[in-house]
């Protein structure tokens, strides 16, 4: 999170979005409308965090944008770690076996990561959630389009 002060008059958001995140069971996730602002989406950010064993993450999809609350940061860490560890160049295949809730989860943690992620099938049509590290190619690509 951001260092500093943040202060807003949101007292009845706040105890409404306390509500909705004591509802979310462990392994889903909750969606937030996107039609919050962006000092309420802040709100939701932090109250999960407060809470210890949620992880929010902001989703951006065209001009909409949304927070997503995931009841599951044990595996939320454990992705973050695994995604840390990879080199340029580099892939890791979460197999298909996830919940919907977690390959999201992934998704979102690579894009945050800025990590190429999509959905592909390996070998015997065992399907997975791969995350590839661009980074040098990317970079590469800079070079040649400046």
């Amino acid at each position: 999170t951001d260092s500093g002060v943040w202060v807003c008059d949101c007292m009845d958001f706040a105890n409404d979005t306390r509500e909705d995140l004591l509802g979310v069971v462990a392994g889903e996730s909750f969606d937030f409308p996107t039609e919050l602002c962006e000092t309420q989406r802040r709100a939701v950010h932090f109250l999960s965090e407060e809470m210890g064993y949620l992880t929010a993450k902001t989703e951006v999809s065209g001009d909409e944008t949304r927070v997503v609350v995931f009841y599951m940061s044990d595996f939320a860490d454990e992705v973050r770690r695994t995604l840390t560890a990879l080199k340029p160049g580099e892939s890791k295949a979460f197999l298909m076996e996830l919940s919907p809730q977690r390959k999201r989860l992934v998704h979102l943690i690579a894009a945050e990561m800025g990590l190429w992620s999509h959905q592909t099938t390996l070998g015997k049509l065992e399907q997975c959630v791969e995350v590839i590290n661009l980074a040098d190619f990317a970079a590469f690509v800079r070079t040649q389009l400046l």
